[in-house]
């Protein structure tokens, strides 16, 4: 009888953890974020999800970039320098991967010199973060730029949105179109007459 029932509860376990592969192996349901989760590049909450529908602020999207950029370690290195904006210090967990993603001209900040690290960050805002690192804007786009039109173009042009279906380039980014955004440029293969492997 003993046997019986533990052959039973064998089999119970065998089958459960073939279920629990099985949900794992679904991932996300979105190709794009479960090759950059296994990548490393996207990281979940604490409770094992992902907030696919959640907003992204300005310091995650520059962690992000940075860590895709392999970069990591130099961003560590970074962390104690102080910042060229105001409201950024030594003190802030993102210092270094800002600091970083600044030397590398990603980012720029705005006019009034601060990063507004905490702020939702928006469409066009992290595609000037993605043009910038596919080579940014020409001399002659530079010379007529207009906020965002001039990089939204770009981006565009680059394939920043190519299969990411965005209404309102202003409004506050949600994760799993900023994933898509970054998987976009990360396996870039040709830009312009150059050709970039896994460009980030």
């Amino acid at each position: 009888m003993s046997k019986r029932i533990l052959s039973l509860v064998l089999a119970l376990v065998m089958v459960l953890g073939t279920m629990g592969s099985l949900v794992f192996a679904e991932g996300t349901g979105n190709e794009k974020v479960d090759e950059l989760i296994e990548l490393g590049l996207v990281q979940g909450y604490g409770d094992g999800t992902y907030g696919l529908d959640k907003t992204i602020t300005r310091a995650e999207v520059a962690t992000m970039l940075v860590r895709a950029l392999d970069a990591e370690n130099e961003a560590k290195a970074m962390a104690n320098i102080p910042s060229i904006f105001t409201d950024m210090s030594p003190l802030h967990w993102a210092n270094g991967y800002v600091n970083y993603a600044v030397g590398k001209g990603i980012i720029t900040g705005y006019p009034d010199k601060t990063f507004k690290p905490g702020n939702e960050i928006t469409y066009a805002e992290v595609a000037k973060m993605l043009v910038e690192i596919l080579g940014g804007l020409t001399d002659a786009e530079k010379a007529n730029a207009v906020w965002p039109t001039t990089w939204l173009a770009k981006a565009a042009q680059l394939g920043v949105f190519d299969g990411v279906n965005i209404n309102d380039y202003s409004a506050k980014a949600v994760r799993e179109k900023v994933f898509e955004m970054v998987y976009n440029v990360y396996f870039t293969k040709e830009v312009g007459n150059n050709t970039i492997v896994k460009a980030i």
